[in-house]
């Protein structure tokens, strides 16, 4: 069988990318299609068929469990049949739907109440004004509101062939706007005062252009698929990253409303959201009212019970890409004996985290190092390990920032450096306390910077992104490994704590 297979140099191997967004946008550079899109795997997403009806409409999952690619997956198909628009949030558009500044500024504070319930009609309401904006955009014809409806006109005539960051500035714009013509005294009346005054008037005008949006819509018979991603937030200081969390919060509250609002008008458009798992532990979104929104709405992406073995589909996922490249004959053995010899199926899930990006990203350090070869040595792969263990480390540092300050990642660096140290040469064996004990330097640096958690939750956040996992024995001296994306959603203080062993690499 390998006789008929081409032995191609790496460099001429299709892999694609770690990152389903980038490796759209480089297919696009060169008009092609993604290879995502052409070796699709669902094994992990049998549910697929209720997204595509519009049933469910919201994908959670950890970092790197395919939830883009499943998204962009999704569009391709809805394509046949809608209008779509695929919306990446990146940090532009989160400033530009930062509401004109409302909850993140010193000001802005005085405007509108610190309370949950307060900051979420806001988010929630600018929300649904975006999204039905972005919608509106899709229509090739929107009549001219009644003209008591003058603010309606102005937003309409801005985001006419206007991109989707420029209609989330436009709506931002429109909610300033609204809000400075109320010319409040606020040094004369109180913040709960204002902000439920605000609420209200955000609230009315907003039900205003849900009425009117709908109408058109309707009328013009739209049908639609709208793409939410990469919705995320990052800790630049306690204030803003409340903020941040709250957008994604009510982002959430804002697409389930919009979606059933659509299915009582018998409307055919859905909006998608993806929203990480890891965020869903932030006490702004983990004490909110949506976990029976996403319980109702959404499936979890995720690749934790799946055996760690050679079965194990994220091989699978890979083969389906190499095929591209070396045929259809191509198989799991022929994927261990030519690019993986001597390095055991489960020897490579534990030394890495088990999800799609892993079996892309280790492929794509395999070409950086070893262009040239069609074929990998057993002594190459601790090469290969080691820049996949680097790359690794880059994206779990871009991971961090949501929950740390940026000032305090090199000294968190530094310390998990130390540790690491330790751990690979066997110097330390590290319970619970002696890693609370070790971080305590970095975290007091970061309570510096604005974190007002204790140590122990720094721990918690860094076990939920990966960097540690504990094992330990049962009662019948079997160890069991207690990891976060195996399914062990919170530490336990006993055994022993080791730090994932790509970090160790990475920073050995």
């Amino acid at each position: 069988m390998s006789t008929e297979m081409p032995e191609l140099p790496l460099i001429k191997i299709s892999v694609g990318e770690p990152d389903a967004n980038a490796e759209y946008y480089m297919a696009k550079k060169v008009n092609s299609k993604p290879i995502f899109i052409d070796a699709y795997h669902n094994a992990h997403f049998p549910g697929i068929d209720q997204f595509r009806s519009g049933a469910k409409f919201i994908l959670v999952g950890q970092k790197g469990t395919g939830k883009t690619a499943i998204l962009r997956h999704l569009e391709e198909d809805s394509r046949k049949h809608y209008k779509t628009k695929f919306i990446v949030f990146r940090k532009e558009i989160l400033e530009e739907a930062d509401l004109a500044k409302i909850a993140v500024s010193d000001s802005a504070s005085m405007l509108i109440d610190e309370e949950h319930i307060k900051r979420t009609r806001f988010f929630h309401h600018a929300m649904k004004r975006l999204l039905l904006s972005l919608l509106l955009a899709q229509c090739d014809e929107i009549e001219d509101p009644p003209q008591q409806n003058g603010w309606i006109s102005n937003l309409i005539q801005n985001i006419k062939s206007s991109s989707a960051g420029e209609i989330a500035a436009h709506v931002s714009d429109s909610i300033g706007s609204a809000l400075s013509s109320m010319k409040f005294d606020v040094s004369a009346v109180t913040k709960e005062k204002v902000a439920l005054d605000a609420a209200k008037l955000i609230k009315r005008s907003n039900d205003e252009f849900t009425k009117f949006c709908v109408s058109q819509i309707k009328k013009r018979s739209l049908k639609c698929r709208l793409f939410l991603d990469e919705m995320h937030f990052a800790y630049r200081d306690k204030s803003t990253l409340s903020a941040d969390a709250a957008l994604v919060r009510d982002t959430v509250m804002a697409v389930q409303s919009i979606n059933e609002k659509f299915i009582d008008e018998n409307i055919d458009c859905t909006v998608y959201m993806s929203i990480r798992s890891e965020f869903l532990e932030h006490e702004e979104i983990s004490t909110a009212d949506i976990s029976h929104s996403i319980q109702s709405y959404g499936q979890e992406i995720s690749w934790e019970s799946f055996p760690y073995g050679k079965e194990h589909p994220i091989f699978d996922l890979m083969i389906a890409r190499l095929r591209l490249s070396l045929g259809n004959n191509f198989d799991r053995k022929a994927m261990f004996h030519r690019f993986m010899p001597g390095v055991s199926a489960s020897k490579f899930l534990d030394y890495s985290w088990g999800k799609p990006r892993d079996i892309v990203r280790f492929f794509k350090a395999a070409r950086d190092n070893y262009p040239n070869k069609a074929s990998l040595q057993s002594a190459d792969f601790a090469s290969v390990f080691r820049t996949y263990a680097n790359m690794a480390w880059q994206d779990i540092k871009s991971a961090l920032t949501a929950f740390i300050p940026k000032e305090s990642i090199s000294v968190l660096e530094h310390t998990l450096q130390r540790i690491a140290k330790n751990s690979l040469d066997g110097g330390s064996r590290y319970t619970h306390s002696d890693i609370l004990s070790a971080l305590k330097p970095a975290h007091e640096n970061m309570k510096a910077h604005g974190v007002t958690y204790e140590v122990d939750e720094l721990f918690r956040l860094l076990y939920i992104v990966g960097i540690f996992y504990i094992a330990y024995e049962d009662a019948k001296g079997q160890t069991i490994y207690h990891r976060f994306h195996r399914g062990n959603r919170r530490p336990i203080d006993k055994g022993v704590v080791h730090i994932h062993f790509a970090v160790a690499k990475s920073l050995s």
